[in-house]
C-alpha cells in the first residue's frame, strides 16, 4: 500500500484544491469524509481513491493509500482527526425521466441543501434542478448533511425560469413556494403524477419573476410562524405530495 507522510507532498496538495467550488469544478472531483460516505460513493461507482489511517481497514476494491495524521488532517474539513477520506468523480449527467422533481433557486446554506437532497430522494423526488446561485452540491457541508442520498438522485445546475417552462411542456403542475395571498394550502391541492416543487433562498424567498411563471404557489398551514427554515418546509411539501400520492 502507498504511504503518504508529508503535508507538502503534491498530490495531497492536488487533493487539498477540492476544497473549493473551482478547485472541484476544474478536475470534475469531491471528497467524502467517514466510512459511510465512503461506502455510499463506493455502491454507487463514484469512489476513486481512499486515504487512511493505519488503524482504520476498508474492504473494498479500490486504490487506497496510507496517510500520516497529519495528511489527513491537512485533507479534511473537519475540526476533529480525520481517519479516512474518500476521492470521487462526479456522476455523469444522463437526461432522466422522473414524475417528482425539485427545483432550488438561491439555496445558499450547505445544512439546507443537504437535507432537501435527502428528503428528495426519501419522498420520490429523483431529479433536482439548482439556480447558478445556490451553494455547490459537492461542497463538504452539502455531501455531509445529504447522507450520501446525493449519490442517488439526478442533480443538475440549470436557469429556473426556462427549466420550469420545459416541465410545464411536459405535463408538470409547477408548485411555488412562497407567502403571497393567493397561495394555496398544501392540503388544498391534489398533487397530479407529475409534480415539481420551486423553493427558494433563505432569507428572501423566491424572486418575482420565477413566482410568474409557477403554475400556482403553495404555503403551508401554522399556528404561530408565518415561515419555516427553507429544509424544513421543503421536506413537508415533498412529504405531502408523496402521502397522497400512495
Amino acid at each position: 500500500m502507498k504511504t503518504i507522510e508529508s503535508v507538502q507532498n503534491k498530490e495531497i496538495k492536488e487533493v487539498c484544491k477540492l476544497h473549493t467550488k473551482k478547485g472541484r469544478d476544474g478536475s470534475n472531483q469531491f471528497l467524502v469524509e467517514g466510512v459511510h460516505l465512503i461506502q455510499e460513493a463506493y455502491e454507487a461507482h463514484l469512489l476513486d481513491r481512499i486515504f487512511l489511517s493505519e488503524n482504520v481497514e476498508l474492504d473494498l476494491d479500490v486504490e487506497q493509500v496510507l496517510c500520516s495524521q497529519a495528511v489527513l488532517n491537512k485533507i479534511s474539513l473537519q475540526k476533529s482527526n480525520a481517519s479516512c477520506i474518500g476521492l470521487c468523480h462526479k456522476p455523469d449527467r444522463k437526461v432522466v425521466s422522473c414524475d417528482r422533481t425539485l427545483l432550488l433557486d438561491e439555496v445558499q446554506d450547505p445544512g439546507n441543501m443537504g437535507t432537501l437532497i435527502r428528503s428528495a430522494l426519501s419522498f420520490g423526488f429523483n431529479a433536482i434542478f439548482y439556480s447558478k446561485g445556490c451553494v455547490d452540491p459537492y461542497n463538504p457541508k452539502v455531501v455531509q448533511a445529504s447522507q450520501g442520498a446525493l449519490f442517488k438522485v439526478h442533480i443538475e445546475e440549470a436557469e429556473m425560469v426556462s427549466t420550469i417552462r420545459k416541465l410545464q411542456e411536459d405535463g408538470f403542475l409547477v408548485l411555488g413556494t412562497a407567502l403571497r395571498s393567493y397561495s394555496h394550502f398544501l392540503h388544498e391541492i391534489e398533487f397530479p403524477k407529475k409534480t415539481a416543487f420551486v423553493l427558494g433562498n433563505e432569507g428572501s424567498g423566491l424572486s418575482n419573476r420565477v413566482i410568474g411563471v409557477c403554475d400556482d404557489c403553495v404555503k403551508i398551514d401554522m399556528d404561530r410562524f408565518e415561515s419555516l427554515n427553507v429544509g424544513v418546509a421543503g421536506s413537508i411539501c415533498m412529504y405531502s405530495c408523496f402521502i397522497q400520492g400512495r
